[in-house]
């Protein structure tokens, strides 16, 4: 009779502990199963991470290549940049170069040009009727201004009359002589031009 009740005694003890270990075994399944889901939650953010770090290393590579290519763009302007100013310094040369033999041949002309004007033969030009015309009369009148003051001189020194006629048909003879003459020769006259150069 003792014995069984010692051995109802063993039973509920061996019953509560198996109770106790069966909560403690639902614990850490329970434990087990919050780090299965933590362990979960970490791959996927390792994942995630992961992820970026390509996404980042496709962007820094693309960056790289646009680095590259404006590195190249930039070489290539610099380069034609050195070209135009070798360019524009030959023309500036070039062109003083030839603005300095423009000058020469321009000084070469001019005095050619001179010597040739100064070595021409000057053109006579025939006067004109009027200048004739108007050289004749102011002749004519200093003439009879002349004979005026040749007849007063030979009133006073008391000079007869055929004498007076004698001396003013010579000196009218004289006249019409040297009036024909210096028409013909005023027709004849040279006119001298000055070229300017």
């Amino acid at each position: 009779m003792n014995q069984v009740r010692r051995l109802e005694k063993e039973k509920q003890d061996v019953t509560i502990q198996h109770e106790l270990l069966q909560e403690e075994l639902s614990k850490k399944k329970a434990q087990c199963a919050d780090l299965e889901k933590k362990k979960i939650e970490m791959q996927e953010q390792i994942d995630e991470a992961q992820q970026n770090d390509v996404i980042m290393a496709r962007k820094l590579l693309e960056l790289g290549n646009q680095d590259r290519i404006k590195s190249k763009k930039l070489e290539e302007q610099e380069q034609t940049i050195l070209e135009l100013r070798r360019q524009v310094l030959y023309l500036s040369e070039d062109n003083a170069k030839k603005l300095k033999e423009n000058r020469t041949i321009g000084h070469r002309i001019s005095e050619t040009s001179t010597k040739q004007t100064l070595n021409q033969p000057v053109q006579p030009q025939p006067r004109t009727q009027s200048q004739n015309e108007t050289f004749s009369g102011l002749l004519v009148s200093f003439l009879d201004d002349q004979m005026e003051q040749d007849k007063a001189i030979g009133n006073k020194k008391t000079l007869n009359r055929n004498s007076e006629s004698s001396t003013g048909s010579t000196m009218k003879s004289v006249f019409r002589r040297k009036q024909s003459k210096s028409r013909h020769n005023l027709t004849n006259l040279p006119t001298q031009t000055v070229q300017t150069v």
